[in-house]
């Protein structure tokens, strides 16, 4: 074997072309994008340069298949009694030059951060630097030799250039940005990264990360390459043709029986991720809010693929009355709830759990599981204490601000590694504590003073977004008449959740502090739900604007969108004020069209 080694190294350079092509396009994939270059982290957008070195190495195969037909290799070979040996080196040889041009490239990269840039980073870093680049780069070049020298063998002519062009475009991660093979089929076919897209656009802290289901989609396609190279190549009796037929065949199978895939989204999703914490049409009742929740007990399984998670709860309940409402996103389906170990009956939608409580006091146990909720990612998940991933009293979920409570909490975690959180770690696998909420986030955060923020957030801008929120509540507070002053006495910072939001000890804000809060802030401090669109359009001054209109249009007739619009213009900015003033402290903005209508009417009057 290393003697086929030795002798594939020889005839590589006596080819000096390909010797000069992989230098330069090393060269040119530092100097190009060099002023992107700011942190390790920005090697993922690298993905045009990888592209284009997957298609060198695709010609490189071809032309492997091409010098052997030429040179009557392939014929010469066939007679020898060493052919699947010498076949076998061919692929080893393939590895060995693929690695060796991914060593060169990785270590090139590095240096010029190290010593250009003068960009340190952690052993840590280091590793899922590493980890990633060699699933991403070296893969992918191995693979792409293999394809292309396959693809000659079946085709040797020069259509077949054409050939490998219309095949890298299809199996690059550039398809699975413009989508011409359905997702779920084209995150097994891309040789580099599937989830590009994602993660330079939306999961912070999936860049970089190697997810389980890499480790199947790259054996899948290992298999695949493999046993056609295999039974194009090898002398094989007939048993060992069948044998790896079947072999192919079940490995056609994987995607379809893995538990893992590669890529985050295979489908749309309808996650409750916005600019609303929580929203839900539903009428809900004084008595069945009227209760207490405490001593939560959960048992989290995070599943490590795609947007998959479950948890199992147990919740001690005491209620005035039987039928009770509670607040769970319906991205989180309930398989079944048990009060004091006997199943009850419930329904869960728009947001809302209805069930009846055989007694007033006793033990709810809650299991759910999701495969939508954005906020859950392969290797990394941000699940806030202001959002109803858990059951909570739907006047909580509203306003975690203004009706928040302390509750207890002990979190079994199915691993605790990267995880930050509001509660204590007391051992392994383990969280509890007193707190607003449980706040669980797996992923690369760091900690200082009173602020958790994400690694790609630095801590100066956390400071301007939070007097920019300070400011905001100060003339909301104006506005309003109002006196609220969220604490912040600890401040978290999202990847995911666009929209601010607070309870009594902590506020959460987005990590981009160019996003505008202000609506937001306004609906999930100051508001306590209920139909406030009118009040809202009032206060943002946008009761004129067409898409306000047309929602008019869908709700109300038209003698009342003529009054409303026409009273609103003729009354002066304290007028609107006032009022405004007036339905907040009395109403919450929970003003009907009708009674609006009536007060501006009444104020208008009084001139």
């Amino acid at each position: 074997m290393l003697s086929i080694l030795k002798y594939e190294i020889k005839q590589f350079l006596r080819r000096p072309i390909w010797i000069v092509l992989f230098i330069v396009s090393i060269i040119f994939c530092i100097v190009l994008p060099r002023e992107n270059f700011t942190d390790i982290y920005d090697l993922p957008s690298m993905v045009y340069f990888v592209m284009c070195i997957n298609l060198l190495y695709l010609f490189y195969g071809a032309e492997e298949a091409r010098f052997e037909q030429r040179n009557y290799l392939d014929e010469q070979v066939r007679n020898l009694p060493y052919q699947n040996k010498y076949r076998l080196g061919k692929l080893l040889y393939w590895s060995l030059i693929s690695f060796t041009y991914y060593l060169i490239f990785f270590v090139s990269i590095l240096s010029y951060y190290l010593f250009y840039l003068q960009v340190g980073f952690a052993l840590s870093t280091f590793q899922t630097t590493f980890v990633y680049t060699f699933f991403i780069w070296f893969i992918p070049f191995f693979f792409s030799t293999i394809i292309g020298y396959i693809l000659y063998s079946l085709l040797p002519n020069i259509s077949c250039y054409l050939l490998i062009i219309i095949v890298w475009f299809l199996i690059m991660p550039y398809n699975s940005m413009l989508g011409f093979i359905p997702t779920s089929l084209g995150a097994w076919l891309i040789n580099g990264d599937p989830n590009i897209t994602k993660v330079i656009s939306v999961y912070d802290m999936e860049i970089m990360k190697v997810n389980r289901g890499y480790y199947v989609q790259r054996s899948f396609m290992l298999i695949i390459l493999v046993c056609l190279y295999t039974l194009l190549t090898f002398n094989l009796k007939k048993v060992g043709r069948y044998s790896l037929v079947l072999l192919l065949l079940f490995s056609l199978c994987i995607p379809y029986f893995s538990p893992f895939v590669p890529q985050i989204n295979n489908r749309q999703t309808n996650s409750n991720i916005g600019q609303k914490n929580f929203f839900t049409e539903t009428v809900l009742l004084e008595k069945a809010t009227d209760y207490t929740l405490n001593n939560y007990i959960f048992d989290i399984n995070h599943h490590y693929s795609k947007h998959n998670l479950s948890y199992k709860v147990k919740i001690n309940v005491s209620a005035d009355n039987s039928d009770i409402q509670l607040a769970l996103l319906d991205d989180f389906k309930v398989k079944d709830i048990k009060f004091n170990n006997k199943n009850v009956t419930y329904i869960h939608q728009d947001n809302i759990i209805a069930l009846s409580l055989p007694e007033l006091h006793g033990e709810i146990t809650l299991t759910a599981e999701t495969e939508t909720y954005d906020a859950i990612a392969p290797t990394s998940y941000e699940l806030i204490a202001t959002t109803p991933w858990y059951p909570m009293n739907p006047k909580e979920a509203l306003n975690p601000y203004k009706n928040g409570n302390v509750e207890s909490y002990q979190i079994n975690l199915s691993e605790l590694s990267s995880v930050t959180t509001n509660l204590e770690i007391a051992n392994d696998q383990k969280l509890q504590g007193e707190a607003y909420g449980p706040t669980i986030l797996k992923g690369n955060y760091k900690e200082k003073d009173n602020y958790l923020y994400p690694y790609s957030v630095e801590i100066e801008e956390i400071q301007i977004n939070k007097e920019r929120v300070f400011n905001e509540i100060e003339n909301i507070n104006d506005r309003l008449a109002a006196n609220l002053a969220p604490s912040c006495e600890s401040v978290i910072v999202t990847t995911l959740y666009p929209a601010f939001s607070a309870n009594p000890s902590e506020c959460y804000l987005y990590k981009n502090e160019d996003i505008n809060q202000s609506n937001n802030i306004f609906t999930n401090v100051y508001l306590n739900g209920g139909d406030t669109s009118l009040f809202e359009a009032i206060f943002n001054n946008v009761i004129e604007h067409e898409s306000w209109q047309n929602y008019l249009k869908r709700e109300y007739d038209e003698e009342t969108i003529t009054r409303i619009t026409s009273y609103y213009k003729r009354l002066s900015e304290e007028q609107r004020t006032q009022l405004i003033q007036k339905w907040y402290k009395e109403m919450e903005g929970t003003v009907s069209a009708e009674q609006m209508i009536q007060d501006m009417e009444d104020k208008y009057a009084e001139g």
